[in-house]
């Protein structure tokens, strides 16, 4: 494990070497994980002492914020490593709040630049949620700046950052804290952030329906202002209602609730909610008629072929369960009964053209990096 006792006498002409010996002798892959506590049971493990040395030397060297923050900025890209973001986690954490904005400012840049990916934080935040417990806080005000970035690539990253954070941080109130996040931002009326918030949503209801569920009561306050959405917001909300309400275990009255407000958006006389009820009724279809295993869980193209091939050799294909095909039969006759061409509000149910489509969770870049590996 490398000295940290260097960080107490950083002086600048010396500071890149003691930063580059201390991210170079860092590798989480050399720590002790928190969570193997068969050799010292009840003792910290070696990523928290690590932690806690960096935290301690940062708070006794004030100066010494601006002389790490020099060296992380001058980083050149795909130079950087897994524990560089813990030196920043650390550095959000004791820095006055004049310097904060400061190592804000690395956040977003390194991140719109590439440097800082989502297969990096990964790597330093997956696995590790023991030691980077005191430290949720801090994760969730640096996802919160990345989602309201000016750059897209900014955003992407904070909606990754998220998705992690309620991987890795599975206590409820930690949870609910993070959701509570994601609402603020949906709340913000910044379009590019709503965007944002709304599209980790979904990626959180897709990759985790079950967790993600136990909190639609907080979610549900979101229906009540799908007018103040634009048509792509109110899709990615109707889409996340749908796959909690088809898709979750235990969603309890969420499907009968989300088919009246569809209903009475559809029977609405007003042109712009009875577009909102088609594309609510257009999501609720979808997750419907989608094939499913028996946990649940979508199929795969495997199984589907699979089934299909069963369901042929059966004497035809398998269908849906009696009570789905009631359900998609009454929404799709009273979205033919309330929409017409004529005030376009059946438009809404044709295929989306790509302004309407949600995005992907992880769109790749342009010109994707050479695969890195982050001790």
């Amino acid at each position: 494990m490398a000295n940290l006792e260097p960080c107490n006498h950083a002086q600048d002409e010396t500071a890149k070497d003691v930063v580059g010996s201390l991210r170079g002798g860092l590798g989480l892959d050399m720590l002790e994980p928190d969570g193997d506590t068969t050799a010292r049971p009840g003792q910290p493990g070696g990523e928290t002492l690590v932690l806690d040395a960096v935290q301690s030397a940062l708070r006794l060297r004030k100066d010494l914020t601006n002389l790490v923050l020099k060296q992380l900025d001058a980083v050149a890209r795909g130079g950087y490593r897994a524990i560089d973001w813990w030196l920043i986690c650390a550095l959000h954490s004791t820095s006055m709040a004049k310097a904060k904005p400061k190592v804000t400012k690395l956040v977003t840049s390194k991140a719109a630049k590439q440097q800082l990916t989502p297969q990096l934080l990964r790597a330093a935040v997956v696995g590790h949620g023991a030691a980077l417990r005191p430290y949720y806080a801090t994760h969730l005000e640096l996802a919160g700046q990345l989602l309201r970035a000016t750059d897209a690539t900014a955003r992407q990253l904070g909606r990754s950052l998220y998705v992690m954070l309620l991987q890795e941080f599975g206590e409820s109130y930690d949870r609910q804290e993070l959701i509570g996040c994601l609402l603020t931002h949906v709340g913000s009326g910044n379009e590019p952030e709503v965007d944002a918030a709304l599209q980790a949503l979904v990626e959180l209801s897709t990759e985790h329906t079950a967790a993600l569920s136990q909190f639609s009561a907080f979610l549900t306050g979101v229906l009540d202002h799908l007018d103040a959405l634009t048509l792509l917001q109110a899709r990615l909300v109707f889409d996340l209602f749908a796959r909690l309400a088809c898709d979750a275990p235990d969603a309890s009255r969420l499907p009968d609730e989300l088919a009246i407000i569809i209903r009475k958006q559809l029977t609405n006389a007003n042109v712009k909610y009875k577009r909102l009820g088609v594309l609510g009724g257009c999501c609720l279809l979808s997750r419907i008629g989608a094939r499913r295993d028996g946990s649940g869980a979508e199929c795969t193209e495997t199984e589907r072929a699979e089934s299909s091939r069963a369901g042929e050799e059966a004497g035809g294909p398998q269908p849906m369960d009696a009570p789905r095909i009631e359900q998609a039969r009454e929404m799709l006759e009273l979205m033919l009964k309330n929409s017409t061409a004529a005030d376009g509000s059946r438009g809404c149910a044709l295929p989306s053209p790509p302004s309407l489509q949600p995005h992907p969770p992880h769109p790749p870049p342009p010109n994707p990096p050479t695969p890195q590996t982050y001790p």
